[in-house]
């Protein structure tokens, strides 16, 4: 590992990793080279930065990933702070997933979801969770600035619509049965076993 790669693990400038280096007590000795083309254990660099507190471990869950399908060529990737995902238990219950977006990231799901057309999940990616996809029916149901920086948004959607993420999009399989009293499912299933969406 250069001093290079040391700084962008670190998230600093490489001339701050070769401050450290003559100031820090313990840097780790070059595996091979001298000066600027000195090469570094990535192991030993690892352990030495975490020990100085320059390198830490994320404690949060990892970013969720929103692909979203609009009629015609409209979609939408999404990145999705710190998601938090609520699945209903019954097929007459929303769904809800909430987190953290990039300004742009919330403009543009306010444009995919201006009511003009039905907007679907076409895979929905979450820690803890298998990736899901919806048939439709998706709609802020909340968008807020409390501080600087990202928007919190809250995306709902009936959980009938809700179904496993085929490999190549679409839903392979309902994930929540239909109960009730005259409550049907509006899809057919196919010999391949894929489920589409009937009108």
């Amino acid at each position: 590992m250069t001093l290079a790669e040391a700084a962008r693990i670190a998230g600093v400038s490489r001339a701050t990793v070769a401050g450290w280096r003559r100031t820090l007590p313990g840097f780790p000795a070059p595996t091979q080279g001298v000066g600027a083309g000195a090469v570094f254990g990535r192991a030993a660099m690892v352990v030495w930065l975490r020990v100085v507190g320059k390198l830490t471990v994320p404690v949060g869950p990892p970013s969720g990933v929103l692909v979203l399908r609009g009629s015609g060529p409209r979609s939408r990737t999404v990145r999705v702070e710190d998601a938090a995902l609520v699945l209903a238990e019954d097929a007459a219950g929303e769904d809800c997933l909430s987190g953290w977006t990039a300004p742009e990231d919330a403009d543009a799901l306010a444009g995919l979801l201006d009511g003009s057309t039905t907007v679907g999940v076409g895979r929905l990616t979450v820690p803890g969770a298998r990736p899901l996809a919806v048939l439709g029916s998706l709609r802020i149901a909340g968008r807020e600035q409390p501080g600087a920086g990202g928007l919190l948004v809250k995306l709902v959607w009936p959980a009938g619509l809700r179904g496993t993420a085929a490999r190549f999009g679409g839903v392979a399989h309902h994930a929540v049965l239909y109960s009730g009293a005259g409550a049907g499912c509006g899809c057919v299933r196919h010999a391949c076993g894929g489920v589409t969406r009937q009108p």
